[in-house]
Parts: C-alpha cells; structure tokens; sequence
C-alpha cells in the first residue's frame, strides 16, 4: 500500500487520501521533491483538524499554470500546485494582520479552546500561564531596522552580540550590563521583533502551557527548542532563544493548531482526531532525551506585543544554542513522536507507515 494524492476540484477539496493506486493517480508521495515535501504533504492528507471551509478557501489558491518555479522531473505538476496553493494560502489568508482565518469561527471554529468565563467553568482559566519561545537569531533585519545600539551587520556576528546584551544560560546576569540595562535590551528587542513582522507578514504565535515546558527548563536552550519541535541549529549556525511567558488573558482566544496554520512545514505534526480540543496540538519533541511521556500541547494566539516583564515571568532565560546539540532528524523524531500519541491517546490512528514518511 502507498499513500497517494491527487487533486479533486470537483469537490472543492484540494487533498484526497486513497488506500490505492490507480494508473490516473497525479502524485506518488515517495517521488516528491524532497523529504521535507513529502512529509508536508503527508500531513496535509492526515490533519482532520482543517474544516471542509477552509479546505474550499485552500483549492481556491490552486494555481492555475504549472507550479513555480519549475519542478524536477520527479516531482508531478500537481504536487508543485499544492505546495504552492498552500503558501499562496498561508501568506494571504494566515501571516496577515487582520482577520486571519485561523482566528475565525466560521471557518475554525471547531479549532477555539474553551476558556473558563464566570459563566462557563469548563476550559482553561483565564490565569492559565503559555510560554512562547522566541529564536531572536531570525531578527536581524529587524534589529538594524530599529537601530539598536551595536547590532552587527551580518548574522555570524550576532550570537556574539546578542551575548554582550543578554545572559548566557544557566547565568541570569550579563557581565558590564545593570539589570535595568538588560531589561531594556529586551524591551527594544521585543518591540523590533513586534513592528517588523506587524509591517511583514505576521505569522501565529505558537505557544505551550508553562507548566509542561518548566521540567525542561534546566536541560538548556537546545532542549527549549527541541521540545517544541524547532530547528535548534540552521545551516550550521547557532540560535539564541528568549523564554516569554504570559497569561492566556492577555492574548484572548487560544486555538488548535492544523498545518495549513505552519505552511508548507514538515516540522509540524496532525493531531489524533480523539484528542480533546483542550490538548491543542501536540509538538514534536526532537530532543534525544525526554522527562515527560506525554508530549508538550501547543495552541496559536494573534500576535501580541511582548516585553521584559514576559521574560523576567518565565525566569529571564535566554542562551545560545550548541550546533552540535544531538537533537533527532526528522524521520527519527516523528517515529518517536507517532509512537508516542498512539500510546498516549490513539492506539489505531496512522498504523500506515507511508503516513509517515
């Protein structure tokens, strides 16, 4: 058995799933354009969580011409349509500033967490403490846009400057600097972070519940990444990621993930169609050790503008990351991670290795 894709726009639905392989099949997984491809089209077939809705919004993205830029022979034109329709779609429908669709009920309604209000006592409290880890390495642009005081001029330069300006964990203090000097650091940092993506595209804040990401904490920035399923290296140069954790009552409605909210991104995963809708997501832990069986929930909110008291809230952790932090390869960690929601949740769900791979 393989798993296979083909487009249906009869139906208003870009992704079918077909237990066979007729001869007028357009895609075959296994000859995409590369692993991360696949994967990604792999998830689109398995993520119940995109409602029949926002799959007509998605077909309506379906280029009609061949996709670009041309594709390999390998990989068919429709599977380049699709990977294109699903950026076409995140970048017009997701990273926009107002009204995206994952914030809508109409079109994701079945996707809002229950927050607990004085009238309704199921779901979570509005006190309820999320934590969003932020890799400050992918602001640079960002950084010199805002001028802020030393920033380097090319991203080799950065982790050492961003070391002169913040605590290298486990420290909590910066050689030179006052407290209030790093606190201010931190502040010009968010708000630069905050207006170059609100003046780009903004993309949906991924978060998890502190509570299950705090036994993590002392095992170092590597780990804060890797248990949330993030690249804690990138082209062989390190990260450096600031810990950010905040009341769920400061961001309003919380909301389960589905891919077409991660783009074309193999590093998300489906969610087990038993999962209760207050689990979230599940993040694809990558790290090689785990001290929890069950792994971290991860929700979206809007973007909201973060500061030094959110930083000094989740215990003023920042730090750069070992290139050579051993954290799982992509194959590696979704078995880990597919094994673990069928113990954990859902014994049947994805038996098909071709789900996977």
């Amino acid at each position: 058995m393989k798993t296979i894709l083909i487009l249906d726009r009869g139906a208003g639905n870009v992704l079918v799933f077909l237990s066979t392989m007729p001869k007028s099949v357009n895609l075959e997984i296994n000859k995409c354009l590369s692993d991360e491809s696949r994967v990604a089209l792999l998830n689109l077939i398995h993520d119940g969580r995109i409602s029949r809705l926002r799959k007509a919004e998605l077909d309506k993205c379906l280029p009609a011409a061949p996709a670009s830029p041309p594709l390999p022979p390998e990989m068919s034109d429709t599977a380049g349509r699709i990977r294109d329709a699903v950026w076409t779609y995140y970048n017009s429908r997701i990273a926009v500033p107002f009204a995206p669709d994952y914030c809508s009920p109409a079109l994701n309604g079945d996707n809002f967490v229950p927050v607990a209000t004085p009238g309704l006592t199921v779901g979570f409290h509005p006190d309820t403490l999320l934590v969003h880890v932020v890799d400050l390495t992918r602001y640079l642009d960002a950084f010199q846009q805002a001028q802020l005081p030393g920033v380097p001029g090319s991203r080799p330069q950065v982790i050492d400057w961003l070391k002169s300006n913040l605590p290298v964990f486990p420290n909590k203090t910066v050689p030179g600097r006052s407290t209030a000097e790093v606190d201010d650091f931190v502040d010009q940092a968010l708000d630069a972070i905050f207006r170059y993506e609100a003046a780009m595209r903004p993309p949906p804040t991924w978060v998890a519940l502190f509570r299950q990401f705090r036994p993590h904490e002392s095992r170092g920035p590597n780990a804060w990444l890797q248990v949330l399923g993030m690249r804690d290296s990138y082209n062989g140069l390190s990260r450096y990621p600031l810990v950010l954790v905040y009341k769920l009552y400061d961001v309003g409605t919380l909301i389960r993930p589905t891919q077409l909210d991660a783009g074309f991104d193999a590093f998300h995963f489906p969610s087990p169609p038993t999962a209760r809708i207050s689990e979230g997501g599940f993040a694809m832990d990558r790290s090689p050790g785990s001290v929890q069986p069950a792994p971290l929930s991860e929700f979206l909110h809007e973007p909201r503008r973060c500061s030094a008291v959110d930083w000094k809230l989740g215990g003023s952790l920042a730090g750069p990351t070992v290139v050579a932090g051993g954290g799982m390869d992509l194959p590696e960690a979704r078995r880990r991670h597919h094994g673990r929601l069928r113990l954990w949740i859902s014994p049947d769900w994805l038996r098909d290795v071709t789900a996977l791979f």
